[in-house]
């Protein structure tokens, strides 16, 4: 007793062993949270109805980079497109077009 030496076993170890232990188990927890959220099909996004007057020298592609300012927007050009039904646009026609809530900002 009081020599300052423990048995094999009783030290930290144990504690430290326990304490990775249940990090890892609370990891575990929280990534099959988050893989089952994962799992549930979200929701479309809502589609708002916007009106555009086209001004001189506009395109199909410098209204769809207005209405997404980065990104790839190959897939709003051919929406727009099919939506208005050709892409030929002249200035003061108006386009009545309906976005994804993402894209009517």
């Amino acid at each position: 007793q009081g020599h300052g030496v423990s048995a094999p076993g009783t030290g930290r170890r144990p504690l430290l062993s326990l304490l990775a232990i249940a990090v890892l188990y609370g990891v575990v927890l929280v990534g099959g949270e988050v893989a089952s959220a994962d799992a549930k099909p979200e929701p479309a996004p809502a589609a708002q109805h916007v009106r555009i007057v086209v001004q001189p020298g506009q395109s199909m592609w410098s209204i769809a980079r207005t209405l997404q300012p980065s990104g790839d927007i190959r897939q709003l050009v051919d929406a727009l497109v099919s939506q208005h039904g050709s892409a030929s646009i002249v200035a003061g026609e108006v386009l009545m077009l309906n976005l994804p809530s993402a894209h009517a900002d």
